[in-house]
């Protein structure tokens, strides 16, 4: 069985989505980055960097939750998957602009406790509108891993605030943030 360590208060809740979308079952073991779990012998085995979450099925370790997604589309096919090579390549592509334009700015803003640079989250957010202007999902005309991995990271709260003033992202957003998969893997 598919075991994710972590919280859901976490980037966990990430792959928490992605499982609930692709009806896989799994299960949550607690580890709280807050409290220290992280840090212990046990948790760096399987994780050395000591952050969550961590995915397990069988002899697969991964720790990266964007990439855990990925992983979790290909071995699920559901409407969460790509269909083909070009779907593939482009939520490859979308995963990678997320950690890059979004989840990088944010990260370094938290380090410095401070907000993310308005003119970096205007251009990045710029971007999505500007697609999302052409098509209702990022690569499909369906809800995908895509649209998951970026919405995801789109949840920090340094982003949630400025999300509405960008309307096509802001249509988008709200599509992916009241789905019910969200919704259970949010609440449990």
């Amino acid at each position: 069985m598919i075991q994710i360590y972590g919280t859901r208060s976490s980037r966990a809740f990430r792959c928490l989505w992605a499982l609930e979308e692709s009806a896989l079952d799994y299960e949550l073991v607690p580890v709280d980055w807050q409290n220290g779990d992280t840090r212990q012998p046990d948790f760096l085995a399987l994780n050395p960097n000591g952050h969550v979450p961590v995915f397990q099925d069988g002899a697969l370790t991964m720790v990266e939750s964007l990439a855990i997604n990925l992983h979790i589309s290909d071995i699920a096919a559901s409407t969460l998957s790509p269909i083909d090579p070009t779907e593939r390549s482009k939520a490859i592509e979308w995963t990678l602009w997320a950690m890059g334009e979004l989840e990088g700015p944010h990260d370094s803003a938290n380090r410095r406790d401070t907000d993310v640079d308005d003119a970096l989250r205007r251009q990045a957010f710029g971007v999505l509108n500007q697609h999302l202007g052409q098509t209702p999902y990022l690569i499909a005309d369906r809800f995908s891993v895509a649209d998951l991995n970026v919405a995801s990271v789109l949840m920090r709260p340094k982003y949630m605030t400025h999300v509405p003033a960008f309307d096509h992202l802001d249509a988008w957003f709200k599509n992916c943030a009241t789905r019910p998969a969200l919704g259970r893997a949010l609440a449990g």
